[in-house]
């Protein structure tokens, strides 16, 4: 009786928590299905790891040990380590090379050709006859090998907000955060259901943002929507708004003409990409329609803003693509119509410089 109480004490949170995610996930699998595929084997792993950590739990009361125990401590390991590896895979899925992919489950099939034996030999863990748990050197590897994936994830956070997604960065910060404190509270405090608790929370919270996300960003590019651009105008006024930058693509109806949609999608894409890389942080990105992107900056004046601006036409040059650009700053005493309006008209000024250049050239 004592050790179902202990159950319902410790582990209902989590089992609700997967209840929800789970039903929650079933009924928004239309949006980004790729994602939604590796949020469902996260789920599995860490559900597959809470049953394990009770199953562990039961034995590890025992008076005596019992074999089926070293199982249940062995698959703890490497659930573990797999529930990490997704975590990643979720983060870093279709923005890496499939090698990089491969490199990232070394760490978890070396757990899992470690844990595979251990039930059979000492050499990783061994029970007491008093049912004691007793680790050697090879038990630690997993938590090595775990590094791996808690520097992965906080690189991709770090990442996140240096390029100017910063409500991302800081719930992945935040989440890794808690889940290594969860760890160390597992270890110093001998006890259980921390780690799933707090990994599905990040799950399910990292899981909800990108569903509210799905409405705030552009589908193709991933940079900010129309919408989310007339919001920020409000939201930033306060921060103080500095400069506006409009980025139009130059020549994507004849590429659309020539080669196609697809391929005039391709091209919006390396230019949202080559903006996004190149813009510091406080300055966001959005894209208004079409081939028309504007960079929103705070904190930077002019020169900064004229200094970022070559930076992405640089960028630009090594891509098969280029756009014009205008910049206007920002003044309160000015409606936001007339500050766009001067943006406008130097981004047609430069559009039409390289139309221009581009006819000599042609001549010559």
């Amino acid at each position: 009786m004592q050790f179902f109480t202990q159950l319902i004490h410790v582990d209902l949170i989590s089992v609700i928590i997967i209840l929800f995610l789970y039903v929650f996930m079933k009924s928004n699998s239309s949006y980004n299905t790729g994602i939604s595929k590796y949020f469902e084997v996260a789920l599995i792993f860490t559900t597959l790891l809470l049953i394990s950590d009770n199953f562990d739990y039961y034995y590890s009361g025992l008076s005596s040990p019992h074999t089926a125990h070293r199982y249940f401590i062995a698959a703890g390991y490497t659930l573990r380590m797999a529930s990490m590896m997704f975590s990643l895979f979720i983060l870093i899925g279709g923005k890496v090379s499939r090698r990089t992919m491969e490199l990232f489950t070394l760490p978890t099939l070396i757990t899992a050709l470690i844990m595979v034996t251990a039930p059979f030999h000492d050499y990783v863990f061994w029970l007491d006859d008093d049912n004691v748990l007793h680790r050697e050197m090879l038990s630690y590897v997993p938590h090595v090998l775990s590094l791996v994936y808690f520097v992965a994830i906080a690189g991709v956070g770090i990442s996140r907000l240096r390029h100017g997604f910063r409500e991302e960065g800081l719930l992945l910060l935040v989440g890794i955060t808690a889940i290594g404190i969860s760890v160390v509270g597992e270890i110093v405090l001998k006890t259980r259901g921390i780690i799933v608790c707090v990994v599905l929370l990040t799950l399910t919270f990292y899981y909800l943002y990108i569903h509210i996300s799905h409405f705030k960003r552009d589908t193709l590019t991933g940079a900010f929507n129309r919408l989310s651009f007339f919001a920020d105008l409000k939201r930033f006024k306060t921060v103080g708004i500095t400069a506006i930058c409009e980025i139009d693509m130059n020549g994507l109806k004849q590429i659309n003409d020539k080669e196609g949609h697809t391929e005039g999608d391709r091209a919006i894409m390396t230019i949202a990409n080559t903006i996004q890389k190149n813009i510091p942080p406080h300055c966001y990105l959005y894209r208004l329609g079409g081939d028309e992107f504007i960079v929103l900056f705070t904190y930077y004046d002019m020169d900064a803003v004229n200094t970022v601006i070559d930076r992405i036409r640089l960028a630009m040059s090594h891509t098969k693509y280029s756009c014009a650009y205008g910049a206007a700053a920002w003044d309160d005493s000015k409606c936001f119509e007339d500050i766009y309006a001067a943006a406008d008209k130097l981004m047609y000024e430069d559009k039409q410089r390289t139309k221009a250049l581009l006819g000599t050239e042609a001549e010559r």
